[in-house]
């Protein structure tokens, strides 16, 4: 086992996402294992990229799916699976056994992600603890986790401001050592740039014309 391990080939228990399928010229392979595989890998993507903000974040998406496996009886799942998802490099096609001395290397399978994205979510994981999840986030500040700081290019949090009779509403660069950090920016000036840029992109009279033509044709 520890020389097919060496060799590129997971010997265990298929992870979530997986199944083991025969393949000539490598027996047992490890693919992809519908629909878990697209949602593991929607949720390393989108905590490598912001779109979940903290594990707590994660784990709610996963509760989400009616298809992901739960493991307590009121439907949702024990926070080690989440950092046992988030931490393990077979998704991104690598495997390694530190208790066997085999260190990180590519494996024969495919990854969800790419090894890029999976050293993100590693390096997130690292990092400086984020805040913990609040359920009206989304519709407070519906561009959390979508924009990124002008001066770091990390994605930008956001935060409600108690004034001395009212909070206001903020999007801020979290990131230490950026210029910009805890920096506060409106939300209203925020989202109206945001709909100033949607409206720009939009297509003209002409265009709209061709492509109802192209349609038609089709």
């Amino acid at each position: 086992m520890r020389a097919r391990i060496m060799s590129g080939y997971w010997c265990f228990k298929a992870p979530y996402g997986y199944r083991y399928e025969r393949k000539s010229g490598h027996g047992n392979l490890l693919v992809r294992d519908e629909p878990l595989a697209t949602i593991i890998q929607d949720a390393l993507e989108g905590y490598a990229c912001g779109r979940f903000a903290s594990q707590v974040e994660v784990k709610r998406f996963f509760e989400d799916q009616p298809s992901f496996p739960k493991c307590l009886p009121n439907g949702e799942i024990r926070q080690q699976r989440v950092t046992d998802i988030l931490t393990r490099a077979t998704y991104a096609g690598y495997i390694e056994v530190p208790e066997w001395d085999i260190t990180l290397r590519k494996g024969q399978h495919e990854g969800l992600v790419s090894f890029a994205s999976w050293k993100k979510v590693q390096d997130k994981l690292n990092g400086k603890a984020k805040a913990p999840f609040r359920k009206d986030i989304a519709e407070d500040f519906p561009l959390r986790g979508f924009i990124a700081c002008g001066d770091c290019g990390k994605p930008m949090t956001s935060c409600w401001s108690k004034g001395s009779t009212r909070s206001y509403p903020y999007y801020l660069c979290d990131t230490k050592g950026c210029d910009s950090y805890r920096k506060s920016i409106r939300r209203a000036d925020v989202e109206e740039g945001f709909e100033l840029l949607l409206r720009n992109m939009t297509p003209s009279r002409n265009l709209l014309s061709v492509a109802r033509k192209m349609f038609a044709d089709l």
